[in-house]
């Protein structure tokens, strides 16, 4: 029952009525606003979660690791150069390139080394280690 449905409002103030019938009015407006909402609120999870699904996921190989310890590096210039050596920035920064062949981890200059080709010239350097994206 609505909060203007007292019978005793209702013998003394008849503009009660009308207020409950304006009270009805905004719950059914309050319902479809609400379910509006829902409907966009479904509509956008189901935008996130198909464009979650188109993500590819890429594998990396590491370089071999020398006789002596080090790890291969790439020499060649690289395509763009980012400011971390974390394994999971370098792979970001990489799976997020248009064209990424691979890419450098240095420790020593805390840099991150993106590669857009096949590197030719590697060399084994222990403060550095290349990552090959690997074909599926």
């Amino acid at each position: 029952m609505s909060y203007f449905s007292n019978i005793f409002w209702r013998i003394q103030f008849p503009l009660f009525d009308v207020l409950d019938d304006a009270a009805d009015k905004m719950d059914k407006m309050v319902v479809a606003t609400f379910l509006l909402l829902l409907l966009l609120l479904l509509t956008i999870i189901t935008a996130v979660t198909s464009r979650l699904e188109s993500v590819q996921v890429i594998s990396y190989r590491d370089s071999r690791l020398t006789k002596d310890g080090a790890w291969m590096c790439a020499l060649d210039p690289a395509s763009e150069t980012t400011s971390s050596s974390s394994l999971k920035d370098c792979s970001l920064k990489c799976g997020r390139a248009a064209i990424c062949a691979g890419f450098n981890i240095k420790t020593d200059t805390q840099t991150c080394d993106v590669y857009n080709y096949g590197p030719k010239l590697m060399y084994p350097i222990s403060s550095c280690q290349y990552y090959e994206v690997c074909s599926e």
